[in-house]
This record gives structure tokens, C-alpha cells and sequence, in this order.
């Protein structure tokens, strides 16, 4: 990959720090691939910040600044050569377009990466097949996004990762968005066809390689650099003439700028490490060119400092502070080893196998529960002191979501084994008569509503893959007891009420004093030590299926199991 930092250095404006070069970043990891390294003998460790990468804007790719440079008729041999290749990429866009609206699915594919992904696919097959294309696009195109070693090419497809962790969500997404790639390309007529893998190679090799760009969206009086990967999420500088107002948050958002997901030739072989971080990335915000800056005292006062070949050192930014295991996984294919800095967290995606023939003591159906009210049935988890514990807000009432995951197991009426919640099997009824009011004059046969309505429930409540019943919550009934102050009448005085509510409204009345009492918590816990037994189970018959032992999955079944492991620990040494 040395040959591609020298390419860039000579055919464009590119501006490159004479210490930088690219390395192997663990010879012997084949996951970590190829990383930037300075060597130290090129600066002076007395300065504090070093620009090592000047990357102009027209040569950052996101979804404007690719048509920029398709479109500008300099970058071909001829306009006869512009205008073949130009009208192209607009009739096969177009096509694609109208192929995903009349599959229903335009929203639900067309994104920032994917679209970006797209256009890098009809590259290359324009590519095989003669068309001519910017030089610049063409050799980053074929000698980086080509040689990329991706991590989901193999598993995406595969049925055990959808069958094992397919209720995460995201392996179902990118194995549709595949699907949808491979069949519009593979439908195109008339032209030499691109394969499968090199779709895949191509989607995943933008998946691991875009970084969120930062760009200003009003003018401004003053020169601030924009720097996402910092420890506040803005300027590294301290400066006091910096306008706090034109700081970025730590999301990478101001109140003038957007994040674009980009390709950033050169910058984007540098690794990600929140403990070893010691180098950020900026944005010029008057040329909006991409900046790499090695930040030396923080390179001075790292515990660990990586050397590589005697006096090179490999530079570290963070891709984000906060780390999501999951998202990690999926984009980059490792899990960070974050031990000081950063904060990592994970997404716990319940299996909806488990929700659904699940029930509390009360007889009450989870994954039926969840369903009607919209709930994602995830846990998030965060980890403290080298251990993963429940995030609830500390107190448990902080966390909205989390909240909602725990809203069926809360008892609050004076008798605990009274059931709070009850389940309406003939919900269909109540959507048929209100679709007759609705629709006044309707001539729809009762008979018939109540059938379509209980087949189309029937279905809804049966998909593994749904996650919501979209339809107004009418199957639900929560019956709440309001007791009297004085406690000799209250027996006598108790008040019942039964509603159908909202999840807010269901929210408001049971949560009204803020309170997750101590049966709720074991309640709760007690399900969930359950569910950790069952998957942890499951997981291991994975495991038994598959071969390689380097399977990919691997990866995801061992540490969701060490996860889950943790938990029940943690559950039975406090909750039992």
C-alpha cells in the first residue's frame, strides 16, 4: 500500500508530511491490515501539533463531491468521453432508483454509504467495461476499495448469521441491501456483468474505510477548526479567541455544520484506538480541505507508545469516543480494546425465539407485549471497570428506553399477584367496529373486517422479523388500583381502573412517582438471568456448526456469550 500513498503524493494536490508512510499495523494480525506510521526522527518532538496530511476537499468523496468530480469535464480525454460516461451514470442511477420504487424499498435502502457505494460499483463495472472514468477515481477505486481485506464478504449471506443474530437487525439490512445490489446489477442488459464477491467487496470495503466528515453549512466570521475525534469533540486548541458557538459537539455536529459520511484517501488507513489515540483529523473551514494533525503531547504522554521498525510510531485517531460493539463488528470487523479512554456500550438484542413463548408468572406473553407497544426489546449494556453491567441511568428511572424494556414486568397494585396487564385475543373485534365508525357507511361485512384484521394481527404477531403490530394499541389493558390515604378504609374505598393506553400513557401512570420498586428489579432480573442461560445455550450450538475455526461469527458468538456470562454472574451474586 506504500505504492498508493506515492501515487496520491505525485498525481494530485495531496500534501503529505515526509515521515508519513504506510505500514502493516500487525504483520501478524490480518485484521488490523495497514496503518499510517511516522517516523520520529522526521519531526521535533518539541512542537504540539503537526500537520501530516493536507487532503483538499475535491479529492474527499461523499455523495456531492463524487458528482463534482464525475462532472468536471476536465478530468477525461474528450468531451465525446464525458458525455458517454456522464450520461451513463445518470440513466443507471435513474434506473436503480425506479427498480427500488417499484420494489418498495427506496427509503429503505437508499442512504449516505449506500448510495455512495453505488456509484463505486457503476465504476467499476463501467470500468470493465471501457468506459472511461476520472484517473484519480479509477486507481483509489481499483487499488484501495478493490484491495481491502472485508470482514462480512463471507457471512453476510450466511443462514447461520441470520438465524443466530438476525434480530439485531443490521446482518438482515446488509444482506437485503446486497440482495438488492446484486440483482439490479446482475439484470442490467447488454453489458459484461460484475460479480457478486465484487460487489460485496466494494460495499464493505466503503462500510469500513468512510469516516464522518464534518462540513459548514453557513458562513462565518472566524476561522475554527473543526475537529470531530478530539477528547471534547472539538478543537484540540485551547485557544481563548475560539468561538465556543462554533464548536463542534461531541457528536461532530454545530449549529452550522452537517456530518457527511466520506471516503478521505490516505486518512482513512489510519487505525482507530481511544487509548492510543494521538492524532485527530480537522476540517479547513476556509478551503474545506481534511487535515491530519499528530498531537505530540498527547503522543508524549501515552503509558504506551507503539513502535514499529525502530523509529516509527503508528498514528492513532478515534473514529468516535463512544464505541458500540456491535456497530464495530459490522463496519470494521474488530472489537476495540479500550481500557482507559472512550466509552464503550452494547446493544443486547433480545432473541425474539425466546420473546416469544416467554411468560411472566402472571401468564403475560413478552414478545405480544412488546410488539403492540412498539417496544425494541434491546438492553443496553455499558462497561465499567472491565465488567458489563445494565446502563439504567443510575437510578433506574433516568433511562426512558430502558424503561420501557422493564414497563411489563412492573407490579404496582396492593395485591402482587394481581395481574396489571391482560391480553384481548379478539382485539380484531375492536378494529373491525371502529373501522365501520371510520368509515361511516361503510358496506364491509363485519364478519369479513373481523377476519381480515385477526389474519393480518396473526401474521404481524408471529413474525419473527416484526418488531411492531402497526396497528393502534387496542389489545393491551392495564388495570391500575388507586388506594386511599387512610389505610383502614382502603380495602373497602379501592378504586379500580381499567384503560387501553398509549405507550407514553402507560409510561405516565405506572412510572408516575418515578419509582422501580424492588419487586420489578427481580422480576426483571429474574428474566433476564433466564434468557442469559437460554442464549448462552443457543450460542454454543452455533459454535458446533461451524468450521473454519476463523469463521467470522466466532467473533460475535464469543463475545456476546463472555457478555452474557457476566451478567448472570453479576445477577446471581447480587439479586439472589
Amino acid at each position: 500500500m506504500a505504492d498508493v500513498l506515492e501515487w496520491f503524493r505525485d498525481n494530485t494536490d495531496v500534501s503529505v508530511h515526509d515521515g508519513v508512510s504506510v505500514e502493516h499495523s500487525d504483520p501478524n494480525d490480518e485484521v488490523k491490515g495497514f496503518g499510517l506510521f511516522l517516523d520520529k526522527n522526521s519531526i521535533s518532538l518539541n512542537e504540539d501539533l503537526i500537520e501530516l496530511l493536507r487532503i483538499p476537499k475535491k479529492h474527499t468523496y461523499n455523495i456531492d463531491t463524487i458528482l463534482e468530480l464525475i462532472n468536471d469535464e476536465t478530468n477525461y480525454s474528450s468531451n465525446e468521453q464525458y458525455e458517454i460516461t456522464t450520461s451513463a451514470i445518470k440513466e443507471y442511477f435513474s434506473n436503480f432508483t425506479v427498480y427500488l420504487e417499484n420494489a418498495n424499498v427506496l427509503m429503505y435502502i437508499l442512504n449516505e454509504n449506500n448510495i455512495l457505494a453505488f456509484y463505486f460499483i457503476l465504476f467499476e463495472l463501467l470500468i470493465e467495461n471501457g468506459y472511461e472514468l476520472p484517473k484519480v477515481i479509477t486507481f483509489y477505486l481499483q487499488n484501495v476499495l478493490m484491495t481491502t481485506s472485508v470482514f462480512h464478504k463471507d457471512i453476510v449471506e450466511s443462514n447461520l448469521m441470520l438465524e443466530y443474530f438476525g434480530h439485531y437487525g443490521t446482518p438482515i439490512i446488509l444482506n437485503d441491501v446486497i440482495g438488492y445490489f446484486n440483482y439490479y446489477f446482475d439484470n442490467i442488459e447488454n453489458i459484461k456483468k460484475i460479480t457478486k464477491d465484487t460487489i460485496k467487496q466494494l460495499y464493505f470495503a466503503i462500510l469500513s474505510r468512510c469516516l464522518e466528515i464534518p462540513e459548514e453549512i453557513r458562513s462565518s466570521p472566524t476561522s475554527v477548526s473543526a475537529n470531530k475525534s478530539s477528547d471534547d469533540g472539538g478543537d484540540d486548541n485551547d485557544d481563548d479567541d475560539d468561538d465556543d458557538d462554533d464548536d463542534l459537539d461531541e457528536e461532530g455536529n454545530g449549529d452550522d455544520f452537517v456530518v457527511n459520511s466520506t471516503l478521505v484517501p490516505l486518512l482513512d488507513f489510519c487505525n482507530h484506538s481511544n487509548d492510543l489515540q494521538n492524532a485527530h483529523f480537522d476540517v479547513d473551514r476556509f478551503t474545506g480541505d481534511v487535515l491530519l494533525m499528530i498531537d505530540l503531547k498527547k503522543y508524549k504522554n501515552l503509558h504506551a507508545k507503539k513502535i514499529h521498525k525502530d523509529t516509527k510510531f503508528e498514528i492513532y485517531i478515534s473514529y468516535s469516543p463512544k464505541e458500540e460493539i456491535f456497530t464495530f463488528l459490522n463496519s470494521y470487523g474488530f472489537i476495540p480494546d479500550s481500557k482507559v479512554h472512550g466509552c464503550q456500550y452494547y446493544n443486547l438484542s433480545l432473541d425474539r425465539n425466546f420473546l416469544k413463548t416467554f411468560k411472566l408468572s402472571n401468564g403475560l406473553q413478552l414478545g405480544l407485549f412488546y410488539k403492540w407497544f412498539s417496544i425494541k426489546p434491546i438492553i443496553q449494556l455499558v462497561k465499567e471497570e472491565d465488567q458489563w453491567n445494565i446502563y439504567d441511568g443510575v437510578p433506574w428511572e433516568r433511562n426512558p428506553q430502558f424503561l420501557e424494556t422493564i414497563l411489563p414486568f412492573v407490579s404496582i397494585n396492593a395485591n402482587k399477584n394481581q395481574v396489571v396487564w391482560s391480553y384481548n385475543e379478539k382485539s380484531s373485534k375492536s378494529f373491525a367496529y371502529m373501522h365501520q365508525i371510520i368509515n361511516d357507511g361503510s358496506k364491509d361485512d363485519l364478519g369479513d373486517l373481523v377476519s381480515a384484521y385477526r389474519d393480518f394481527i396473526f401474521l404481524k404477531e408471529n413474525d419473527l422479523y416484526v418488531d411492531r403490530i402497526g396497528l393502534p394499541q387496542l389489545a393491551w389493558t392495564l388495570e391500575t388500583t388507586i388506594q386511599p390515604a387512610d389505610e383502614i378504609v382502603s380495602e373497602i374505598l379501592a378504586t379500580k381502573i381499567k384503560s387501553r393506553p398509549s405507550l407514553r400513557e402507560s409510561m405516565d401512570q405506572i412510572l408516575i412517582d418515578g419509582i422501580v420498586n424492588v419487586d420489578t428489579r427481580f422480576s426483571f432480573l429474574s428474566f433476564l438471568n433466564d434468557y442469559a442461560k437460554w442464549r448462552i445455550q443457543k450460542l454454543q450450538d452455533c459454535k458446533i456448526k461451524i468450521s473454519p475455526s476463523s469463521n467470522p461469527i466466532l467473533q460475535y458468538i464469543n463475545f456476546e456469550s463472555s457478555v452474557l456470562k457476566q451478567l448472570q454472574k453479576n445477577i446471581q451474586m447480587n439479586y439472589t
